[in-house]
């Protein structure tokens, strides 16, 4: 297997070379900050930064204030408003503001 692993390697790293200033490696937002910046390295070194790659600002495609976004939810909730609420991927009883109560009705 490790042999494997070096040969994906060995190649991945002679098309990188071959194609400087014309790729770009990426990484996930989740990944650890060493990745990310390993990976900046990377784009500096091919030399992909400035044309392939560019640094901006992110764009957040729906800006809303998030507090005001729960509140209005527990409020909705508390109205009477929500039949059902699924939350995937979460848990607004433990990381919502405390003074929400986000749990009681």
């Amino acid at each position: 297997m490790v042999g494997e692993s070096g040969d994906f390697y060995a190649h991945l790293a002679k098309d990188l070379m071959t194609h400087q200033g014309s790729s770009a490696v990426i990484v996930g937002d989740h990944q650890p900050a060493s990745v990310h910046a390993l990976a900046h390295l990377l784009n500096t070194k091919l030399g992909n930064v400035g044309k392939t790659v560019f640094y901006t600002d992110p764009i957040d495609a729906n800006p809303v204030n998030q507090t005001e976004s729960i509140k209005d939810l527990v409020a909705d909730m508390r109205g009477g408003k929500v039949d059902l609420l699924i939350i995937l991927g979460g848990n607004p009883v433990y990381d919502a503001p405390s003074d929400l109560n986000f749990a009681t009705r």
